[in-house]
């Protein structure tokens, strides 16, 4: 943790520091040093991916859920860090975008999940079925 605030507060002294004179060293200084602060962040997820891997491993149900999950919070990290560099270099349009594409993204996750898990169990069950359709269309 006091990695992540040093790395931070150095980096944001001599951003401020430099950008009067130079505000593309500026940019590179804070872009370096969340580039720094991002990949110290990919190895303590990494633990937490790893132990819901072992958790879910014995449960088929649970595993694909939490595969999900970890699929979702990958994007999410990543489309973060992405939107934020964006802003921070004044492109407010291109970070929406940024996180405009990652919603798509990961409602097209959700929807295949959907797909392949819930759709799938109801047309195995008539009678599932049925009740589905009768609480869709009354």
């Amino acid at each position: 943790m006091t990695f992540l605030i040093g790395i931070s507060l150095s980096a944001l002294i001599l951003a401020v520091m430099i950008r009067d004179y130079n505000k593309t060293a500026s940019i590179a200084i804070v872009i370096a040093a969340a580039a720094m602060i991002f990949l110290k962040m990919i190895a303590e997820i990494s633990t937490i991916f790893e132990t819901l891997t072992s958790i879910s491993s014995g449960v088929e149900t649970a595993a694909s859920y939490i595969k999900l999950m970890m699929k979702v919070l990958g994007i999410v990290l990543i489309t973060q860090f992405t939107a934020d560099l964006c802003r921070d270099c004044g492109e407010n349009s291109l970070a929406s975008q940024t996180e405009t594409a990652a919603k798509i993204i990961v409602a097209a996750n959700a929807q295949c999940f959907w797909n392949q898990h819930c759709i799938l169990d109801i047309e195995s069950y008539p009678e599932a079925l049925e009740n589905y359709m009768c609480l869709y269309f009354y």
